[in-house]
């Protein structure tokens, strides 16, 4: 799997969009979606973007910080990113995931990051994966990596 490191540039743009993403959820009163908590938010907004930047970079896809501007469009051109920080972590989709869109899994964090492989929404949209892992009432799609296509490697 391809490791992507970050440069010191690339942290701190990461860091600061993610800190924008939390503040705008706090404008809106604190609703996170997904049932992200206070405790977590930051984390996992900052962490989300800089994997977005280490697909991006891999891809020799341009990422601008004006990417959040518009809801809707693509985290990186028009596919979808979901991090974790674990290694053997699973990519994580719900019903509303467009059927189309690619969603690409990437492990790691603090600058470090793997791409494990992507599936398109309509793919991992199935009865099998559905599960509550956390049992707090969060239940999405668990795509085991092995499922992930990894062509493009």
């Amino acid at each position: 799997m391809p490791e992507i490191k970050l440069s010191g540039t690339e942290l701190l743009h990461g860091a600061m969009m993610g800190a924008i993403i939390q503040i705008r959820a706090l404008k809106r009163g604190g609703q996170h979606e997904w049932g992200m908590t206070d405790d977590n938010a930051w984390h996992f907004h900052i962490e989300g973007v800089l994997a977005e930047l280490a697909l991006a970079k891999w891809m020799g896809v341009y990422w601008s910080l004006t990417t959040f501007a518009r809801r809707g469009d693509g985290d990186v051109g028009k596919d979808e990113v979901r991090q974790t920080g674990h290694e053997n972590g699973r990519l994580i989709m719900h019903p509303e995931d467009l059927d189309e869109r690619k969603y690409w899994l990437v492990t790691g964090n603090m600058g470090v990051y793997r791409i494990r492989g992507w599936m398109r929404g309509r793919d991992g949209k199935q009865d099998q994966w559905w599960e509550d892992p956390t049992d707090k009432k969060r239940f999405a799609f668990f795509v085991p990596q092995r499922e992930l296509d990894t062509d493009d490697f």
